[in-house]
Protein backbone atom coordinates (compact mmCIF):
# COMPACT_ATOMS: atom_id res chain seq x y z
CA UNK A 1 0.00 0.00 0.00
CA UNK A 2 1.94 3.08 -1.39
CA UNK A 3 1.98 5.96 0.98
CA UNK A 4 0.73 4.20 4.18
CA UNK A 5 2.53 4.32 7.03
CA UNK A 6 2.88 1.66 9.67
CA UNK A 7 2.94 1.57 13.43
CA UNK A 8 5.65 -0.15 15.30
CA UNK A 9 3.37 -2.97 16.02
CA UNK A 10 2.03 -3.43 12.82
CA UNK A 11 5.71 -3.71 11.59
CA UNK A 12 6.91 -6.10 14.32
CA UNK A 13 3.86 -8.77 13.26
CA UNK A 14 5.18 -8.97 9.83
CA UNK A 15 8.27 -10.23 11.27
CA UNK A 16 10.25 -8.70 8.33
CA UNK A 17 13.75 -7.64 9.45
CA UNK A 18 13.84 -3.55 8.14
CA UNK A 19 17.28 -3.13 9.51
CA UNK A 20 18.67 -6.37 7.05
CA UNK A 21 17.30 -4.27 4.24
CA UNK A 22 18.77 -1.46 4.89
CA UNK A 23 15.35 0.95 5.83
CA UNK A 24 14.79 2.90 9.01
CA UNK A 25 11.66 2.88 11.02
CA UNK A 26 11.33 6.15 12.66
CA UNK A 27 10.12 5.84 16.06
CA UNK A 28 7.23 8.23 15.84
CA UNK A 29 3.84 8.31 13.50
CA UNK A 30 5.35 11.28 11.16
CA UNK A 31 3.87 14.36 10.86
CA UNK A 32 1.97 15.68 8.31
CA UNK A 33 3.37 15.28 5.10
CA UNK A 34 3.75 17.13 1.69
CA UNK A 35 5.05 17.71 -1.66
CA UNK A 36 8.19 19.57 -2.73
CA UNK A 37 8.18 20.25 -6.77
CA UNK A 38 12.20 21.26 -8.16
CA UNK A 39 12.25 21.74 -11.85
CA UNK A 40 13.17 17.81 -12.55
CA UNK A 41 11.21 15.84 -9.86
CA UNK A 42 8.39 15.71 -7.27
CA UNK A 43 9.87 14.35 -3.83
CA UNK A 44 7.89 13.37 -0.37
CA UNK A 45 8.55 15.61 2.65
CA UNK A 46 7.27 16.07 6.11
CA UNK A 47 7.29 18.91 8.19
CA UNK A 48 9.21 19.22 11.27
CA UNK A 49 10.63 22.32 13.69
CA UNK A 50 14.29 21.74 15.04
CA UNK A 51 16.38 24.04 16.70
CA UNK A 52 18.12 26.11 13.36
CA UNK A 53 21.18 25.48 14.73
CA UNK A 54 20.75 22.04 14.01
CA UNK A 55 20.68 22.72 10.65
CA UNK A 56 23.95 22.78 8.77
CA UNK A 57 23.89 25.34 5.98
CA UNK A 58 26.34 25.95 2.93
CA UNK A 59 27.43 28.61 5.54
CA UNK A 60 28.50 26.43 8.36
CA UNK A 61 32.18 24.17 8.41
CA UNK A 62 31.59 20.19 7.48
CA UNK A 63 28.60 21.46 4.90
CA UNK A 64 28.56 19.11 1.86
CA UNK A 65 29.20 21.52 -0.94
CA UNK A 66 30.16 19.34 -3.58
CA UNK A 67 27.38 17.18 -3.08
CA UNK A 68 24.24 19.86 -2.00
CA UNK A 69 25.53 23.52 -3.00
CA UNK A 70 28.42 23.62 -5.42
CA UNK A 71 28.43 27.30 -5.86
CA UNK A 72 30.68 30.62 -3.44
CA UNK A 73 28.41 31.37 -0.83
CA UNK A 74 31.16 33.54 0.87
CA UNK A 75 30.09 36.91 -1.65
CA UNK A 76 29.40 40.31 -0.68
CA UNK A 77 25.74 39.66 -2.11
CA UNK A 78 24.91 36.55 0.25
CA UNK A 79 25.99 38.59 3.22
CA UNK A 80 23.59 41.81 1.73
CA UNK A 81 20.38 38.85 0.79
CA UNK A 82 20.68 37.89 4.30
CA UNK A 83 20.78 40.81 6.39
CA UNK A 84 17.91 42.53 4.08
CA UNK A 85 15.58 39.28 4.61
CA UNK A 86 16.40 39.56 8.28
CA UNK A 87 15.49 42.88 8.48
CA UNK A 88 12.13 42.41 6.81
CA UNK A 89 11.33 38.51 7.60
CA UNK A 90 7.91 37.86 6.54
CA UNK A 91 6.63 34.87 7.89
CA UNK A 92 4.36 34.09 5.34
CA UNK A 93 6.85 33.39 2.89
CA UNK A 94 8.69 31.07 4.95
CA UNK A 95 5.50 28.12 5.21
CA UNK A 96 3.95 25.85 2.85
CA UNK A 97 5.27 26.00 -0.94
CA UNK A 98 5.05 23.42 -3.27
CA UNK A 99 8.33 24.58 -4.63
CA UNK A 100 11.65 23.83 -3.08
CA UNK A 101 12.76 27.46 -3.59
CA UNK A 102 10.52 28.95 -1.70
CA UNK A 103 9.36 28.43 1.68
CA UNK A 104 10.35 26.55 4.73
CA UNK A 105 13.67 25.28 3.93
CA UNK A 106 14.28 21.54 2.72
CA UNK A 107 16.76 19.78 4.86
CA UNK A 108 17.86 16.60 3.91
CA UNK A 109 20.69 14.41 6.38
CA UNK A 110 20.68 17.31 8.79
CA UNK A 111 21.84 19.83 5.80
CA UNK A 112 20.11 22.58 3.74
CA UNK A 113 19.27 21.16 0.37
CA UNK A 114 17.35 24.67 -0.05
CA UNK A 115 17.12 27.89 1.72
CA UNK A 116 20.34 28.16 3.08
CA UNK A 117 19.60 31.70 2.72
CA UNK A 118 16.45 31.66 4.90
CA UNK A 119 18.01 29.36 7.25
CA UNK A 120 21.18 32.08 7.94
CA UNK A 121 18.59 35.23 7.89
CA UNK A 122 16.27 33.67 10.16
CA UNK A 123 19.17 32.90 12.73
CA UNK A 124 19.83 36.27 12.32
CA UNK A 125 16.66 37.48 13.28
CA UNK A 126 16.53 35.48 16.03
CA UNK A 127 20.37 36.88 17.56
CA UNK A 128 19.46 40.49 16.94
CA UNK A 129 15.92 39.71 18.64
CA UNK A 130 13.12 42.67 18.62
CA UNK A 131 9.57 42.57 16.06
CA UNK A 132 10.72 40.31 13.31
CA UNK A 133 12.12 37.20 15.91
CA UNK A 134 8.86 37.28 17.22
CA UNK A 135 6.43 37.45 14.45
CA UNK A 136 8.54 34.37 13.17
CA UNK A 137 8.24 32.32 16.54
CA UNK A 138 4.77 33.19 16.67
CA UNK A 139 4.45 31.42 13.05
CA UNK A 140 6.23 28.71 13.98
CA UNK A 141 3.72 28.03 17.26
CA UNK A 142 0.95 28.38 14.51
CA UNK A 143 2.23 26.12 12.25
CA UNK A 144 3.08 23.50 15.08
CA UNK A 145 -0.33 23.74 15.81
CA UNK A 146 -2.04 23.48 12.81
CA UNK A 147 -0.15 20.61 11.52
CA UNK A 148 -0.47 18.55 14.35
CA UNK A 149 3.59 18.71 14.72
CA UNK A 150 4.99 17.39 18.13
CA UNK A 151 7.69 19.91 18.99
CA UNK A 152 8.20 21.76 22.63
CA UNK A 153 8.43 24.93 21.42
CA UNK A 154 9.20 25.92 25.22
CA UNK A 155 12.44 24.54 25.35
CA UNK A 156 13.63 25.72 22.12
CA UNK A 157 15.79 29.11 21.99
CA UNK A 158 15.45 29.57 17.96
CA UNK A 159 12.95 26.95 16.35
CA UNK A 160 12.68 26.93 13.24
CA UNK A 161 9.92 24.92 10.50
CA UNK A 162 11.48 22.87 8.02
CA UNK A 163 10.50 19.83 5.32
CA UNK A 164 12.51 17.08 5.76
CA UNK A 165 13.26 14.91 2.57
CA UNK A 166 14.75 11.18 3.08
CA UNK A 167 17.19 9.96 0.94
Amino acid sequence: QSGRFFSSVELEATGVDLAARGLAVRAEEPAITTTIRTETMSLPARWDVVEAAAIRTSFDPGYPVEDLQPRDVKRLASEVRIARMAGSLDPALLGGSALAADGAPVVIDGNALTGNHRIEAIRRAYGQGGERADLYRGFVAGEVQRLGLKADLGTMKQPLLIRTVDR
